[in-house]
């Protein structure tokens, strides 16, 4: 396959580049607009932590926001440096697995050695990687048989991908950071081989271009040291870094140039961000409802209102709350920050509730209804709430709204029924004490508030048979007994009635 033919343009930027003493090193990136600002940073920190190094860049992109080719041309000019750029026609990998996750800017790692068959290696460098330090260690490593040189990824899926995948040596290595010997890819014909396994076997993979690319160079990879490629998660991470990182990679949803980022490795990104063309423009906002999603419980977790595993602590401060409510009512289109914002009112609203604060528990729950208005469960709770604060229409008509949303919804049919019982008014209770004894028929407040709205309603017949049913259930009741005469005695039967009153 004559990949060159998928190049749509070749631009070369470069300064009045001087001599260095020191061999060049070929460097190559692949990228799309999203990463474009990040593959900046990591190309700047590279020729800045290797002043002596003579590097040739080549940027492998689909891009196709104009401002950001120029601002890659500005980085040349700049520095003392030359950057290719290929503008890559990803037609090429059409057939390929790809999701919003994994675009096909994922795949233009795969087809480096094949336009840059000149060379005799290239080192391939994701776009979220930056360099801490001086990376010629890398420029004459020997890579003996191996066709590529990487670092074993050290994730909790690698167990799992080195059964799925069949990888017979056991070894599973993170595609952020490839040395490449060119020759040998491409005698092996590499590409091809990926395409194939890339199309006929899409159901296996998880990451699809790192899947492929350990399955074909099993066996074949010089691994070499994790300060060559540091994978570090900003959304689930902490740690400090080790001091002898080269290489840090920012793998994992949370990007260093995102807006939402809070971690203290955002400074140490930052410090090459801000000598670079996007230097006064602001960090990247979200632009896709997973980023917001994923920025959200970043935010979120920062506060110390999320735990680590997505979970709501439960003892919600005033400041915290007030937290969730700004960011909520500034992002309030975000599916993570209504959840959130929708639990921690619920919350309240029940603490509040239980501490007799029934108005105050209304008032979030009121809240929380003006965002989720279809949630038959806050309305229940708004109901208890009202009803204890005396209010009792309202909290009558929030139960109904709660049966209308859900109709076999027991705590308010039970709960409404009881209220309507009290309030004599019959006709009304009946049909929603028939509608809970549909979904519970054996429950004994229900049977009793049956024989009790039917003896409000003049059956007393009707009524002494549903007594007779909750006295099969609890047949010891003097309460029930009671009740039980009264009805009788209506019934014109005295003796047995006065029996029975006794």
């Amino acid at each position: 396959m004559r990949l060159i033919n998928n190049v749509l343009k070749h631009d070369i930027y470069k300064s009045n580049v001087s001599d260095k003493t020191n061999n060049e090193f070929n460097i190559a990136f692949g990228t799309d607009d999203n990463y474009a600002r990040g593959m900046a940073a990591g190309i700047l920190s590279i020729i800045i932590n290797n002043p002596e190094i003579k590097f040739i860049f080549h940027v492998f992109a689909t891009l196709n926001n104009p401002a950001n080719s120029d601002r890659i041309a500005q980085i040349a000019q700049m520095h003392d440096t030359i950057i290719n750029v290929y503008q890559i026609d990803d037609a090429i990998f059409h057939d390929l697995p790809k999701t919003s996750a994994y675009p096909k800017s994922i795949y233009l790692r795969l087809i480096i050695p094949e336009i840059l068959h000149d060379l005799s290696r290239v080192l391939y460098v994701d776009s979220d990687v930056i360099c801490l330090g001086d990376i010629s260690g890398l420029i004459n490593l020997d890579l003996a048989e191996s066709v590529i040189a990487a670092v074993h990824d050290i994730g909790t899926h690698v167990p799992e991908r080195i059964r799925t995948l069949g990888l017979v040596h056991n070894k599973y290595f993170n595609s952020g950071v490839i040395l490449y010997d060119v020759e040998k890819w491409l005698k092996a014909d590499m590409f091809n081989q990926l395409a194939r396994i890339l199309t006929r076997r899409k159901g296996i993979f998880l990451f699809p271009d790192q899947d492929a690319l350990n399955i074909v160079l099993d066996g074949k990879v010089r691994a070499i040291a994790n300060k060559w490629n540091l994978l570090y998660d900003m959304g689930k991470m902490t740690d400090d870094i080790p001091e002898n990182t080269l290489l840090l990679h920012f793998a994992g949803h949370v990007k260093p140039w995102q807006s939402t980022a809070r971690h203290r490795l955002v400074e140490t990104y930052l410090v090459y961000d801000r000598q670079s063309p996007w230097a006064n423009e602001p960090l990247d906002d979200p632009s896709t409802k997973k980023e917001m999603r994923l920025d959200s419980k970043l935010l979120l977790k920062n506060a110390g209102i999320l735990t680590p595993d997505n979970k709501l602590k439960n003892d919600i401060t005033q400041e915290e709350f007030q937290f969730i409510e700004d960011t909520f009512n500034a992002n309030s289109d975000d599916s993570v920050l209504q959840q959130v914002y929708i639990l921690t009112l619920k919350i309240q609203g029940i603490v509040l509730h239980n501490q007799g604060e029934f108005r105050e528990a209304a008032v979030r729950l009121r809240k929380c209804l003006a965002v989720s208005p279809d949630s038959p469960e806050l309305l229940y709770i708004l109901g208890c709430s009202l009803y204890s604060a005396n209010d009792h229409e309202e909290a009558i008509q929030a139960w109904k709204n709660a049966v209308e949303l859900r109709a076999n919804f027991i705590e308010p049919l039970t709960v409404l029924t009881e209220a309507l019982c009290r309030q004599e008014r019959f006709d009304e209770a009946l049909m929603y004490a028939q509608q809970a004894l549909a979904v519970q028929p054996d429950n004994l407040s229900l049977i009793k508030a049956m024989a009790f709205i039917l003896y409000g309603q003049g059956r007393y017949q009707e009524s002494l048979d549903y007594y007779s049913r909750a006295l099969e259930i609890a047949p010891d009741s003097a309460e029930l007994r009671a009740d039980y005469g009264q009805v009788l005695l209506r019934l014109e039967n005295l003796e047995k009635g006065f029996k029975e009153k006794e």
